[in-house]
């Protein structure tokens, strides 16, 4: 799954055990200096039911509702909770542009 605004990416396998594994990468650019680039990076498993998985991490709460054309992703009302930099959000919609089993190195 990718989603072109906000430059973020979002690979995703499910597992057999209903858990999915995920690597999310949010990226904020400035329209400003293109090179003024913050980020923010997860890479977890979480438990999937009906199509809803939860990552909770302390006060981070990242919420993937997946949908038949891809994934609605939001996440704790403070954007500091999950310990991105400045402006960088992983909330918004995501669609599959691969389906290529992604490769994971954790």
């Amino acid at each position: 799954m990718r989603r072109s605004a906000f430059h973020n990416t979002l690979d995703v396998q499910q597992l057999p055990d209903g858990k999915i594994k995920f690597d999310l990468i949010a990226l904020w650019v400035s329209q400003n200096n293109p090179e003024n680039v913050h980020n923010g990076e997860i890479q977890a498993i979480a438990s999937l039911e009906n199509g809803v998985a939860v990552y909770e991490e302390g006060t981070c709460r990242i919420k993937m509702e997946f949908l038949p054309t891809g994934v609605r992703i939001s996440e704790s009302d403070d954007l500091t909770d999950c310990g991105f930099s400045v402006n960088v959000t992983a909330a918004g919609s995501y669609r599959k542009t691969d389906a290529k089993k992604p490769k994971f190195d954790f």
